[in-house]
Formats: structure tokens, sequence, C-alpha cells
């Protein structure tokens, strides 16, 4: 959701794009900002990084529970990492970056036994490939 200071920086410069990013509950969160965004601040969503969404596949906890998998922005083109090849990067139009890892008991429902992989995103890479596809997105 916007805070306040995004919607008066908006407001008062309405060319500038945001990235959005969460982490387990802060996915889940994006998904369900959703809702809540205007359509300006929609159009301002530059790109969206996330990392062990429980929303991010049929067999995530969120899927169980008929959680929202929807995204604040317009036309957005989901890839995904950990659960597919590195080679979804390269989708054309892609705006929002995913990676669950295989096993994660959150998003890939690998049970307790799944904890360590819920928590490797900081160190297995999956953060510099989310900015390096950040990045791609911003406009030269």
């Amino acid at each position: 959701m916007f805070n306040p200071r995004q919607a008066e920086t908006l407001s008062a410069c309405p060319d500038t794009r945001f990235f959005l990013g969460g982490y387990s509950k802060g996915a889940m969160l994006v998904h369900h900002s959703a809702s809540k965004f205007s359509e300006a601040q929609k159009q301002a969503v530059l790109g969206i990084a996330v990392f062990g969404d429980p929303d991010a596949s049929p067999k995530g906890v969120g899927a169980f529970q008929g959680l929202s998998n929807s995204w604040p922005m317009e036309n957005p083109v989901h890839v995904s990492v950990g659960l597919t090849t590195l080679g979804t990067m390269a989708t054309p139009g892609a705006n929002v970056f995913s990676a669950c890892q295989p096993g994660d008991q959150f998003c890939d429902d690998g049970g307790i036994q799944g904890l360590p992989a819920h928590l490797s995103y900081p160190t297995n890479g999956d953060v510099i490939l989310a900015v390096t596809f950040l990045a791609g997105l911003v406009p030269t």
C-alpha cells in the first residue's frame, strides 16, 4: 500500500516510479494491497520483487486459503525463479519477479522441513537476481 509520503511524492511528481517488494507475509501484503491502489498509483509501479510468497503457486499456503494472486500494477507479467528455470527472466515485458525455492514450506508446500529453504533468500543469490531484474526495468 502506498504510504502518505509516497502518495505525496507521486502527487508532486507524477512521473515518479516505484518498486515494490516483500518477503513471505510481506509478499502477501503486496498482493492484498492491489485493491487499495488508485489507477495512478498502479501506473507508478515499475516493478515488483517477492520472495517466499505464499500466493506464488498452487502449492503455496495462500492458494490453499484462497488468497489473492493479484498485483498492484498495470499489466503485470510474472516471472518465477526457483521453481522454474532462470531462462524465464528473459520473458518479454516481465515486471514481476517471484522467487520460490523448491521445498519452501510457505510457497512450495515443503512442510516443516521447508523452513531452511524459506530462510535462504538473503544468501542464495535470489536477491541479486531480483535487483538485476528490477534494474533492467529502469528506462534509459
